[in-house]
């Protein structure tokens, strides 16, 4: 398969002295609108095959796999391979999705626990291969620079589609030393901001009722902040997790 990759923009220069790293991959369905309303551009390296829908604002990793939707669990394994080897200092590297909004504040309170060792999420259960595996799926998730080699070094998959699950699959086979942070207490209370409203789209983040929330909505164009008080993860951590 192709592997093609080049960074773009002139932020990515101080991105490869960043501890803590966030990627998002950008797709023709990605809001435009949406991403500049993040207060994050510093730490997010977008990806994507398309470089002309990158934000002006971070940094932009071109990356061309080969790979389709279909196969999205290879093509996240090209794509964390291409960043560990363009950005060589993090520590942390977090994955998000291009319609999460995380709290800014909240996401700088969780690095301040982050180690190379890191695996933090939101965990369940779900199928892989022919049995089941505890996965950080969902908008967010965190994987420190030492899971990231090791699970690369051997990586399995559960298959098209289960990217989430293949990553986790590859952390219990391959890395001796991780350790797992459960935020499911934490995603979408503090992690995430309320309510996002734009032209294009209108997100309830925290999963109450629209009409229950109606009155929260900015105008539109904007975003509905929160700060949130410092958070402590690290009576959370759990290095003995469940191998697949």
């Amino acid at each position: 398969m192709i592997n093609c990759a080049s960074l773009l923009g002139n932020s990515c220069v101080k991105f490869q002295q960043q501890d803590h790293l966030v990627y998002m991959m950008l797709t023709k369905e990605s809001d435009t609108k949406f991403l500049s309303n993040l207060k994050m551009h510093d730490n997010i390296v977008y990806v994507s095959e398309e470089p002309s829908l990158c934000p002006v604002q971070g940094c932009c990793l071109a990356v061309t796999t080969g790979y389709g939707y279909s196969q999205l669990d290879l093509k996240v394994q090209l794509v964390l391979k291409t960043i560990k080897d363009f950005f060589p200092s993090f520590i942390s590297l977090s994955k998000m999705d291009d319609d999460a909004y995380l709290d800014y504040y909240a996401f700088e309170s969780v690095k301040r626990n982050l180690t190379t060792h890191s695996y933090v999420g939101k965990f369940k259960s779900g199928p892989c291969s022919k049995s089941n595996v505890d996965f950080a799926g969902g908008s967010f998730y965190v994987l420190g620079r030492s899971v990231i080699e090791c699970l690369l070094s051997d990586y399995r998959t559960c298959g098209s589609g289960y990217e989430d699950r293949s990553i986790a699959l590859s952390v219990y086979r391959n890395c001796d030393k991780y350790e797992r942070i459960d935020l499911t207490p934490m995603m979408n209370v503090d992690l995430f901001h309320k309510v996002y409203a734009s032209k294009d789209k209108l997100l309830y983040l925290d999963n109450k009722d629209p009409e229950s929330a109606s009155h929260l909505m900015p105008n539109h164009g904007e975003a509905f902040e929160l700060k949130p008080p410092s958070l402590d993860i690290s009576d959370q951590k759990n290095k003995t997790s469940p191998h697949a």
